[in-house]
């Protein structure tokens, strides 16, 4: 059976490999990939397909140059999430494809003047359970969290009904202070809201995304922006939109607000949504630090696991750039961007 491996950077072929990939396929679209890069300066997308036959594996990145030594990259994922992508649901094949994929990987990546790579696995993406093993021939695959989602086709009573006790209390308190939601997307309002929050919260400069990145999403961004009785903004949250599954991307409320509880009342108002739109199933809410992760806990205890996958394809290059850097000690990965 023919098994080939080709680099693919074209708009035309990856749009064509995307179309027929299961699962959510956002995260793979060539569009993402390429509003993506714009984060990351002097990156540009690409992907590897691995093909056995009919089947193929798909998997996108960034490539980023590696300052003072030209020629050469690492890869990364698209934010929030990469991974791989298939064009069928037979697990066989699937791992079939992965271990195909791990054996020539690394031999391909050093011809190309890739050094190394790290993956964050986007959770809702299906992959066979022996996974783990099948990439341990390139890359080191580990568990990071968990992530909650909510399967909205219970309906709203049922999600309700799973909400934690506190969770309950503090969405009665919000209705109590006559909170009203309104479901548009309204960036002009969103992005200083969004800005000030990363300000307070010290955020690095990565994570101020531009109005033009957005904008890139917008066909896929939906939004939710809670008032209080005074008609003064409380809280505005993006959700991105991926088939079958909404994403709670960028979820942002008014400091000075939070004791009317809009966060609670804003997430309640699009899950209410959700379960009554028969074209979304599922909402991952995610993870997070240990106070984001208890909060969104508190709205399901269904729980997916998240996987960080890295790889050295090129260990000696690897670590003449370490060396250079004067990063040898750092747990960063890769080191030398320490």
């Amino acid at each position: 059976m023919t098994k080939k491996m080709i680099k693919i950077s074209k708009k035309y072929e990856w749009d064509q490999l995307v179309l027929c990939l299961k699962g959510p396929t956002l995260g793979a679209n060539y569009g993402y990939y390429q509003a993506a890069a714009d984060l990351e300066k002097g990156s540009c997308p690409a992907a590897i397909t691995l093909q056995i036959g009919d089947a193929y594996l798909f998997h996108p990145f960034l490539l980023r140059p590696i300052p003072d030594f030209s020629g050469y990259y690492d890869l990364i994922n698209a934010y929030e999430f990469g991974g791989f992508w298939f064009n069928t649901y037979d697990q066989m094949l699937q791992e079939q494809l992965l271990s195909e994929f791990t054996r020539a990987m690394p031999k391909f990546a050093i011809k190309q003047g890739w050094i190394c790579e790290f993956i964050r696995e986007n959770p809702m993406i299906p992959m066979p359970e022996t996974a783990t093993g099948l990439l341990s021939m390139c890359y080191e695959r580990t568990q990071h969290a968990l992530h909650s989602i909510i399967d909205t086709s219970q309906g709203y009573d049922f999600v309700y009904n799973h909400y934690k006790r506190n969770f309950r209390k503090q969405l009665r308190q919000a209705k109590s202070n006559n909170l009203t939601a309104q479901k548009k997307l309204d960036l002009e309002s969103f992005i200083p809201l969004y800005y000030q929050n990363l300000k307070r919260l010290n955020a690095v400069e990565y994570y101020y995304f531009p109005k033009d990145f957005l904008l890139q999403l917008y066909e896929n961004l939906s939004a939710v922006v809670t008032f209080d009785e005074q008609g003064k903004m409380c809280a505005n949250h993006l959700y991105l939109i991926d088939g079958s599954t909404a994403y709670a991307f960028l979820c942002h409320s008014v400091f000075d607000k939070n004791s009317l509880r809009p966060n609670n009342f804003t997430y309640d108002a699009f899950i209410q949504s959700a379960c009554q739109d028969p074209n979304i199933t599922q909402i991952h809410l995610g993870c997070g630090a240990a106070s984001i992760a208890a909060f969104k806990k508190a709205m399901s205890t269904h729980t997916v696991p998240s996987y960080h996958c890295k790889a050295i394809f090129d260990l000696g290059k690897y670590q003449e750039i370490v060396a250079h850097n004067k990063t040898e000690n750092s747990e960063f990965f890769p080191a030398y961007r320490a």
